[in-house]
């Protein structure tokens, strides 16, 4: 539920040609939440730019919040991983979905939002295995992915701004 509002935001498609600015706006604000928290400088998400999003290729969600102007307030990026050196066997092991970016707006987080467009993504999908990668101190996001079925895999560090390395927890969720 939107705040002052007793009806519930819908999911919608959303294009990312004619999005791309609104997607680049949250994007932008949840990073920079992100980077505060982890501490770090030079969060390399925070270099997209919307010609990035307008050229990658990955399928968005979003939930508007409707007013005079309507605002994203959260939006999740799909992307469908394909092992080129593998073709095969990858259709054979069925379709495996990365996501790419989960992003609220600040003021519209521990609201649920995030969850619903998780939920909706696999359900719409539901043969299909599950991957993301988060930072191992983003516990708000751990949890989410947790309690949506998802389970560690990996961890791993990226470096990042000079001498920094960015901790990463890879997680997936099997299909079905």
């Amino acid at each position: 539920m939107s705040k002052g509002s007793s009806q519930p935001l819908a999911i919608s498609k959303l294009d990312q040609q004619q999005c791309a600015e609104q997607i680049h706006a949250l994007q932008m604000l949840a990073y920079r939440q992100e980077a505060d928290l982890l501490q770090i400088r030079d969060f390399p998400p925070l270099h997209r730019t919307v010609a990035d999003i307008r050229q990658q290729p990955t399928q968005y969600w979003g939930i508007w919040q409707h007013g005079q102007t309507p605002i994203l307030i959260a939006a999740i990026g799909l992307e469908t991983i394909v092992d080129a050196a593998n073709a095969a066997e990858s259709a054979s092991r069925g379709e495996r979905m990365l996501i790419a970016s989960l992003v609220v707006a600040s003021n519209y987080q521990r609201q649920g939002l995030a969850k619903r467009l998780l939920r909706y993504s696999i359900n719409r999908l539901p043969k299909t295995a599950w991957q993301v990668s988060t930072a191992s101190q983003n516990q708000a996001a751990l949890q989410l992915y947790q309690s949506c079925g998802f389970v560690e895999e990996r961890r791993f560090q990226r470096p990042i701004d000079g001498n920094q390395q960015l901790q990463l927890v890879q997680l997936h969720r099997p299909a079905g």
